[in-house]
């Protein structure tokens, strides 16, 4: 009979008295798909100071924060974030947090190599393993899924894709070495390239020299579970069939990744990982609490079946369309955006760029019609009604782009027949429009329209192509990116045929793409944001909206007034957004800093409670990284409180430096702060800036009637 170990003897020392533990590090696992990141996660997880997510966050890339790797957040994951639930797994590694062994939490996810910069900069002290498998075998695993149609995974996510992305996860790693310093990532131990083959080839110097860069001792389980999978790993390589000579398919393969795969990125990663071994010191030896006896014949089994389990819900069907997009965005790397970043064009790359200029050039000369026609005859209404049909994802109050939609919708209706068709579950009417619960895109819950209006980053847009004509001529609302560069809207700007969008700068952009583009401003609600007191007569007070997106910059916004209250310390901070600040880490001390007793927080306030909020402040800051416009600000302008912003791009239409408002770069802190106290000390220049801001937001944006007939201008343009 097998001597059984206790759950206690399993997974570290007996429970400790402390259940609330912190880890110290985290860690996180990416690569190309197919590369055996989650070989490598199975294996590290075996180790009592670990508890790696398995793809826990891979709905939230850009946005992740440390507060998400708190005990109550990490070990429940939502389906917002994770199509994978893993109960098996995540209820082992909660076990091991509550003993208190775990040291080291993270997650792996492929794609994470794509914010590699946000990761290494969100999470101070973070180490991120970035998988290396030979891309042969990367582009038969996408090829094999692809011809497989028991499997979820699209038929064109082939070897073609596979090579785009191999190249892709190198060069993301290769980048971030240029712009944070190659000998600065190879000191700290920030970024480690590991190669597949080698390491579960049973090369034991690649497991010290992984362990090493974990920072985790070398325990007896650990290296006994590597030798069971490297023997299994091996077994298959030697039942793998071989040949005097390859298939024709086979060398078309071969032929097709020697071509495509990056020579200059290959010999880098080569010459990388060398170096990393050469470097790497002796793995820590373990106390004996720490140390493990292998895995036992039962252990085996229940680690079977919670790979299953993991396994099984990564490749369930039923998941294609959020899957297709969340997790390989291989719309993104397909067309547009991977290949003009690499400078790649394929023969029909020159042909698409082709049929993009001739795009651009009718886009142009419709643009310029439609201009004449507003010049001549802005007064004149069409006899017939235009019918509108709006997407929204959602009507949560906190949303700005869902209130613009709104706000269009509403005014249109007064003049065409107008429905909001509402991804989730509706929660209020409009006056005037017919709103509607579209939970799927057909013709029984979407009525018939002229025009079918769809945000930029809606998720599914690919299925509209399967949609009826009778339900609308489709247009793209373009009113940002949302997480600046997504993929997503780069893919749904080089589907669309036509867009609307609500700021020149994104305009220009997506005519760039030779996609035809009309400008319609956003409308501003002047009686809602109307001009408080003056300047002399308000107090020392800055307002702030608060967002915890990394993006929107909070953290910079927060060091920026941490500088001013210091100068300052009479200056009241005036908060408002949906969640009070928290800070982690390297964002506590400057959420101290600016949000002591000085301080105030405005909880999920209404419009009417922001208005009132920025008539009482002498300034508002807006430190986002970029915005598609920004509407917080122009409306702050309107209230009457100067702008101190960064440059968001959208922001250039109504935030001028030293005209209308004081812009500084983004993510520089102390040149927010110095505008900050500019304004401040200086009462008349806040006075002229504001006066100037009012005058330039008349035309900027005009009220919300005038935004919805030049709305119905470019929807009902021929």
């Amino acid at each position: 009979m097998v001597n059984e170990s206790t759950p206690e003897e399993r997974d570290g020392p007996p429970f400790c008295e402390h259940r609330a533990v912190s880890a110290a590090r985290y860690l996180f696992i990416a690569g190309c798909p197919r590369s055996g990141t989650s070989a490598l996660t199975f294996l590290l997880n075996e180790h009592p100071q670990l508890a790696i997510g398995f793809e826990r966050y891979k709905r939230l890339r850009a946005q992740l924060d440390p507060f998400h790797f708190k005990a109550e957040q990490f070990f429940s994951p939502l389906t917002a974030e994770t199509d994978i639930r893993g109960e098996l797994l995540y209820e082992r590694l909660r076990a091991r947090w509550e003993r208190g062994t775990v040291k080291v939490i993270g997650d792996k996810v492929p794609l994470y190599t794509r914010v590699l910069p946000q990761l290494l900069d969100r999470f101070p002290g973070a180490r991120v393993l970035v998988l290396v498998r030979d891309p042969l075998e990367v582009a038969r695993s996408f090829a094999r899924r692809a011809a497989d149609p028991r499997d979820w995974w699209p038929a064109e996510n082939d070897h073609t894709l596979a090579m785009s992305m191999w190249n892709e996860a190198l060069a993301a790693v290769k980048a971030v070495d240029a712009q944070q310093g190659e000998e600065r990532i190879f000191k700290e131990g920030r970024v480690a390239l590991l190669p597949y083959e080698a390491l579960f080839s049973g090369d034991q110097r690649r497991l010290e020299m992984l362990v090493d860069f974990v920072g985790v001792p070398l325990t007896a389980r650990l290296r006994a579970e590597y030798e069971r999978l490297a023997k299994r790993w091996q077994a298959r390589s030697e039942e793998a069939p071989s040949g005097d000579a390859p298939s024709a398919d086979t060398q078309l393969l071969q032929n097709y990744v020697e071509s495509h795969r990056n020579p200059e990125l290959t010999r880098w990663a080569a010459a990388r990982i060398e170096r990393q071994l050469e470097m790497a010191g002796k793995p820590i030896v373990p106390m004996p609490e720490e140390d493990e006896p292998p895995l036992s014949a039962r252990e085996l089994q229940e680690r079977e079946r919670e790979r299953e389990q993991l396994l099984g819900e990564m490749r369930r069907p039923g998941q294609r369309a959020q899957d297709e997009l969340e997790v390989l965005e291989r719309r993104y790397v397909e067309q547009a955006g991977e290949l003009a970043r690499r400078g790649e064009r394929l023969t029909r790359g020159g042909e698409r760029l082709t049929r993009g200029g001739e795009r651009l050039t009718q886009g142009g000369e419709r643009l310029t019609r439609g201009g004449e026609r507003l010049r001549r005859g802005a007064a004149a209404k069409s006899a017939a009604k235009l019918k509108v049909t709006f997407l929204a994802p959602h009507q949560r109050t906190t949303s700005g782009g869902v209130y613009v939609i709104e706000q269009f919708a509403r005014h249109l209706a007064r003049e065409h027949e107008v429905c909001l068709a509402v991804r989730e579950r509706p929660s209020r009417s409009i006056s005037g429009v017919e709103v509607c619960w579209a939970q799927a895109l057909n013709g029984e819950t979407l009525p018939r329209a002229d025009v079918l209006v769809y945000p930029a980053d809606m998720r599914d847009a690919s299925l509209l192509g399967e949609l009826p004509a009778e339900l609308g001529r489709q247009v793209l609302f373009f009113q940002g990116y949302g997480t600046p560069g997504s993929p997503l809207v780069e893919a749904n700007l080089a589907a669309a045929s036509e867009s609307v969008a609500i700021a020149r700068w994104l305009v220009d952009l997506a005519l760039a793409r030779g996609l035809p583009c009309a400008y319609v401003p956003q409308g501003l609600d002047r009686e809602a944001f109307a001009p408080g007191s003056p300047q002399r007569a308000r107090a020392a007070r800055v307002s702030l909206m608060t967002h915890h997106l990394e993006w929107k910059g909070l953290e910079d916004a927060l060091a920026a007034m941490a500088l001013v209250r210091a100068e300052r310390p009479e200056v009241e901070l005036a908060l408002f957004g949906t969640e009070p600040v928290r800070g982690d880490g390297a964002g506590e001390e400057a959420a101290d800093g600016a949000c002591d007793e000085g301080a105030m927080f405005l909880q999920s306030p209404s419009r009417g409670q922001v208005a009132e909020l920025l008539r009482s402040s002498a300034v508002h800051v807006v430190a986002s990284w970029e915005e598609g416009f920004g509407l917080t600000g122009a409306e702050a302008i309107a209230c009457g409180a100067a702008l101190a912003s960064t440059d968001t791009k959208g922001s250039r239409d109504y935030a001028i430096d030293g005209h209308t408002a004081l812009v500084s770069a983004p993510r520089d802190p102390q040149a927010l702060a110095r505008n900050v106290l500019r304004l401040l000390e200086d009462r008349e220049l806040r006075a002229r800036l504001v006066a100037a801001g009012q005058r330039h937001l008349r035309t900027a944006m005009p009220p919300w009637e005038e935004s919805a007939r030049r709305m119905a201008f470019a929807l009902g343009a021929s």
